[in-house]
């Protein structure tokens, strides 16, 4: 006997109740990887109140660090709603502090530098904001419907007036800027234009005009960087990633992806030297007691402080330029660093580089204010 199943026609509210269930479901399912890869993995690996893992030298292709037991390196990202929760279990005990340093944009400001692309160094150079840079190549019709551009405007004054009307609360062009940044994440790393078609749910057609932009107008360097990447890698058998480090292929056709983004991604290893660096100063100037270095996540340094003013001000004048020394022959874009305080990892304030100790002390007491 066959069941009787009936069938009901698919209205407006049937739809909006069916999209909340899937969004219930994988958001139970994001739930469940943070509940075991991030909060078991931690509390089974902590011992006396401090969490322990390892660090693998040039655990991948690109020669970056990997790390288990239980990764070190895979904290939920910023925009994800687990982040803040989780960093909130690393907290520092009485009177001491968590240093935290990162790179700014480090794979963007060397992309800029390998590939001398105009675009992308003027960014850094004029200070634009890449989001909205990026988003008025894909969609420059609906921008400019919404903010009419002046006669004779240069394009990086109305990329700055773009930003303006965002930070002021603008919703469409906000929507068009947020809209862009999957897009470029996706292209910068490979992505063809079936994946962005999907990403934005638009047709193939719109997709291949956006491929096209970003490779042919936008970033038209960096597009021939990579084709520079293949033809070495044909000839050769290998790529140079720097500092003598090598990434061998048998099949550059097929490997080009890897190939191209190691290239970027290798310089995560200024990490490393920087806290090889810090490390012999520290040492030379007896502070073993006051600052420790307890982790490394890719381009960001985390350091385990001593609460005082003077300690912390030593850290500061002696990173800073460390991180933004010149790196590259012909450097274009120099890298940028600045230092954050926290009493946990998730509420920290920052510090200017060349911070007195007047703005130190203020920037402690704001970090206190954060957690009480």
């Amino acid at each position: 006997m066959k069941p009787n199943i009936t069938v009901l026609p698919m209205t407006k509210e049937r739809l909006k109740y069916i999209l909340e269930i899937i969004e219930l479901l994988l958001e139970y399912s994001k739930s469940a990887i943070i509940k075991n890869n991030f909060v078991k993995a931690f509390k089974n690996n902590t011992i006396n109140n401090r969490l322990y893992g390892s660090y693998n030298l040039f655990g991948t292709k690109s020669c970056r660090l990997t790390s288990n037991d239980p990764n070190l390196l895979n904290l939920p990202s910023t925009g994800s709603v687990y982040a803040k929760a989780i960093k909130k279990c690393f907290k520092a005990e009485k009177d001491y502090i968590f240093c935290m340093i990162d790179y700014g944009a480090l794979e963007d400001r060397i992309m800029a530098n390998l590939s001398k692309d105009k675009n992308k160094c003027s960014i850094f150079l004029d200070g634009l904001d890449g989001h909205c840079l990026n988003s008025y190549y894909y969609f420059k019709d609906e921008i400019e419907k919404e903010l009419p551009k002046h006669k004779d405007e240069k394009l990086k004054d109305y990329i700055k007036r773009y930003k303006h009307e965002v930070d002021n609360g603008n919703k469409t062009l906000k929507a068009i800027r947020q809209k862009s940044k999957s897009i470029s994440f996706g292209l910068a790393y490979g992505s063809y234009p079936k994946k962005v078609a999907i990403s934005i749910k638009c047709p193939i057609e719109q997709a291949e005009y956006i491929f096209n932009q970003y490779h042919n107008e936008l970033y038209k360097d960096i597009s021939k960087m990579r084709d520079t990447v293949l033809e070495k890698a044909i000839k050769y058998g290998y790529v140079h990633l720097g500092l003598g480090c090598y990434l061998n292929t048998d099949n550059p056709y097929e490997d080009i992806r890897t190939l191209n983004n190691s290239t970027c991604q290798f310089w995560d290893i200024l990490s490393l030297l920087t806290i090889n660096k810090i490390n012999t100063l520290i040492k030379e100037h007896k502070l073993e007691d006051k600052i420790n270095v307890i982790s490394s996540i890719y381009d960001s340094i985390y350091f385990y402080v001593y609460e005082n003013p003077f300690i912390i001000k030593w850290l500061n004048d002696n990173l800073i330029p460390i991180m933004t020394k010149d790196f590259l022959k012909n450097t274009i874009v120099k890298n940028a660093a600045e230092l954050e305080i926290g009493y946990n990892w998730a509420d920290t304030v920052a510090i200017p580089n060349n911070a007195s100790i007047i703005a130190i002390k203020t920037a402690i007491k704001k970090a206190k204010d954060l957690v009480n």
